[in-house]
């Protein structure tokens, strides 16, 4: 069963093109499963020298009682000893219940959690290319699902919220999951298309506005659902059709 929802507010951003850039990793919860649980988190980032763009991956079995706060600052820690230009959570960030890290010239995020930890991936400065769900593996639930879309109307210059709140269950699958979301983002007036079997992706509205930024979060504590966020990659050196 899928459940979705929609309301209109005010965002604060401007648009921009779909390329690598500003991704907000977030992480919330604590593992709380007895001998721990394993969690899978990969970035790519744009590697300028190299022309091309490289995967960080982390796969780990994180133990009982690992905060959001322990796992974020693992996560930053490998991205930047990998050479990503990351942004850490602060000391501060200890016992919030959201920690986040944000990392610079990102092409992806791929979030598969669970054990008492949910995650969101934020693109902070465009519509991403495609979102893709990944279904459960270890431990199947249902997983409310969160997407939050920022626009920006270039013709009005009025900016605007859009917001997809759905339930799904373990046993729909991923595919279908993508069908169905596709499906009823075009009647909620989104541009909505599937990139791939397991993918969704909207970058504008019916009345012409822009999404200028998104917001995907899995709220599945013990499920092993997932997510992942392709940004993009730069246009290829003199090519214009694509502005920065």
């Amino acid at each position: 069963m899928i459940r979705l929802c929609c309301a209109l507010s005010l965002p604060l951003f401007a648009p921009a093109a779909a390329a690598e850039g500003l991704l907000q990793l977030s992480f919330q919860g604590a593992i709380h499963a007895q001998g721990g649980s394993s969690v899978e988190v990969e970035v790519g980032v744009w590697d300028g020298g190299a022309g091309k763009a490289r995967t960080i991956p982390m796969h780990l079995h994180l133990a009982e009682g690992t905060t959001a706060y322990d796992l974020a600052s693992l996560v930053g820690a490998r991205l930047r000893a990998g050479g990503a230009r990351v942004v850490l959570p602060q000391e501060g960030s200890v016992g919030r219940e959201a920690v986040h890290v944000f990392i610079e010239g990102a092409t992806r995020g791929r979030l598969r959690l669970g054990g008492g930890i949910w995650g969101t991936a934020t693109s902070c400065e465009a519509a991403p290319q495609e979102v893709r769900f990944l279904a459960p593996l270890v431990t199947r639930d249902t997983a409310q699902i969160h997407i939050g879309l920022s626009t920006y109307h270039p013709h009005t210059k009025s900016r605007g919220r859009k917001d997809l709140t759905f339930e799904a269950e373990a046993a729909l699958g991923a595919a279908r999951l993508s069908e169905l979301l596709c499906a009823l983002s075009i009647r909620q007036g989104l541009r909505a298309d599937r990139p791939g079997p397991e993918g969704w992706h909207a970058s504008r509205l019916t009345d012409g506005s822009m999404v200028t930024g998104c917001s995907v979060q899995l709220l599945s504590p013990d499920a092993d659902w997932g997510i992942e966020m392709v940004l993009g990659e730069p246009p290829p050196t003199g090519d214009t059709s694509v502005p920065r």
